[in-house]
């Protein structure tokens, strides 16, 4: 009988640094997993990310704060003899008190991203994720930056690049105190025209996401993970399971997960002439020597708005501002008024500063800009008979080649049965049963044999010792390598393309 040693770090971070609370730590408990359908490869996959400490808040005559615990990072790393690596991450959603425990309520990291406002620049023929490496530019505020929609959101919601975490490592010098981390393959299809105009940045990137395939969730680690669905199967075995690892198996499926037609409506954009896109009638009133900061959103994202022959100033009729004694107020002119502006796809910041000794009102603000306006919208079909099943709606779906590749690819996924397999009460391992980590499944009584796999879901239980892992087989499944990405170089020999 084999002897395993076990063990386990906690920690959470306060005031500027990792603190450990080992010594308070009753027990953990974790569940990490995908969210799909029934096949198991979800495409726009959002996941879940829980996981519970139970504390002792006075162990070892010791005594641990309350105060700012909400959404305070926590993590752990488990040990298997000589394996380690983190099991649990994200931030404290809610706690629970009595007399003698503490018990954390913690989620992903999904939590802190939901929280960020992003508003970006428009971009055009862009994949929506760009592969992430030791070298890859990911700032961007680097001029060199060519990066995707969700690296830059990523990005901008605190997030660095996993494979540049270390000190001194990658364009940005290494990110080793990082709120997150997060590592993205390349995406397979790149929309005509992206942006991102939002209060709810989880919410952005998953309807990026869905726009294009593939499943975006956080794996145990706390990394967050964008995989397009060509890099599921094929991938390097890490992990083996046979009836010695697990204490019990069972597997389930449906017939009404199998689909043999999908529909997609796609709305093309294109850029519309100069015209009106903001008139802001709200009055606002500016005292003395005061400032205001002016937030407009266009209805539809903008590749520009017209603007003086500096290009950093709105037009002189763009703004209508009227003095208390009924005197038009002009800009940069003694007793006037000075403005800046900021441009992002979807939103236009204007500050305002005033230089009169007397209050003045914004009565108006018109300003003429350049937007991407959606055309007829239309709608295919791939495959045949029912059921059928009808892609999501986005705005990022804008030409009939590109719901063509989506709709194809989530056939190739989704018209072959594939039942979600239950191994429970196998030995946890930490570094490996890690969420779209591949492996091998034998189980003789299914006739199946180093059978390749793929963990959708990891269930942490008695504080690292054992787990329960949901599986999907994935013999069959279409790879990367079994398409190519349109790029510079001559294809043309190929039969089968999928690509930006």
């Amino acid at each position: 009988m084999s002897v395993h040693t076990s063990g386990y770090v906690a920690q959470w971070y306060q005031s500027g640094a990792w603190v450990t609370i080992t010594q308070y730590v009753i027990s953990v408990d974790a569940s990490f997993a995908t969210q799909n359908s029934g096949s198991g490869l979800g495409f726009g996959d959002s996941s879940s990310a829980e996981f519970s400490l139970l504390v002792d808040p006075h162990a070892g005559g010791g005594s641990l704060s309350l105060s700012t615990l909400a959404l305070v990072p926590v993590r752990v790393q488990f040990t298997l003899d000589s394996g380690t690596a983190y099991g649990c991450a994200g931030v404290v959603l809610s706690w629970e008190q009595t007399a003698d425990s503490i018990s954390l309520k913690c989620t992903g990291f999904r939590e802190l991203i939901r929280t960020i406002r992003a508003y970006s620049p428009l971009w055009q023929n862009r994949p929506v994720a760009t592969k992430t490496s030791a070298t890859s530019i990911e700032d961007p505020a680097n001029g060199a930056w060519a990066a995707g929609a969700l690296n830059w959101l990523l990005f901008s919601a605190g997030g660095r690049p996993l494979l540049q975490a270390g000190a001194g490592v990658g364009p940005g010098g290494g990110y080793p105190n990082a709120t997150f981390y997060y590592d993205l393959s390349q995406a397979p299809i790149a929309p005509a025209w992206t942006w991102i105009a939002g209060e709810d940045s989880w919410a952005e990137a998953i309807r990026l996401v869905r726009a294009v395939g593939g499943q975006l969730y956080q794996a145990p680690s706390g990394t967050v993970i964008y995989r397009s669905p060509l890099s599921v199967a094929g991938g390097t075995s890490l992990f083996t399971l046979d009836s010695s690892k697990y204490t019990e198996i069972s597997r389930n499926g449906s017939a009404e997960d199998v689909v043999s037609s999908f529909t997609t409506t796609y709305l093309p954009r294109v850029v519309a002439g100069m015209q009106e896109v903001v008139s802001d009638t709200t009055p606002r009133v500016v005292a003395s020597g005061a400032s205001v900061v002016i937030e407009l959103e266009p209805q539809y994202p903008l590749t520009g708005i017209e603007t003086d022959s500096t290009g950093t100033q709105l037009r002189p009729e763009a703004l209508s501002i009227v003095a208390y004694d009924g005197t038009p107020v002009a800009q940069l002119v003694s007793g006037g008024y000075a403005h800046s502006f900021t441009l992002s796809a979807q939103r236009i910041t204007i500050l305002i500063v005033s230089t009169m000794t007397m209050p003045f009102v914004i009565e108006k603000i018109t300003i003429r800009g350049t937007p991407v306006v959606p055309t007829e919208a239309g709608t295919m079909t791939i495959g045949s008979g029912n059921p059928t099943q009808t892609i999501e709606q986005s705005a990022y779906i804008q030409s009939r080649s590109h719901a063509q590749r989506l709709a194809r690819m989530a056939l190739a996924f989704y018209g072959t049965p594939r039942p979600i397999i239950q191994a429970r009460g196998c030995l946890y391992d930490p570094v490996n049963h890690q969420i779209g980590n591949a492996g091998t499944l034998t189980q003789n009584d299914w006739g199946l044999s180093s059978a390749p796999v793929v963990i959708l879901g990891v269930s942490v239980g008695d504080t690292g010792v054992s787990a329960d892992l949901d599986l999907v087989e994935t013999t069959g499944l279409p790879k990367l390598a079994d398409y190519f990405i349109i790029g510079p170089t001559n294809y043309s020999s190929l039969s089968r393309k999928i690509g930006y």
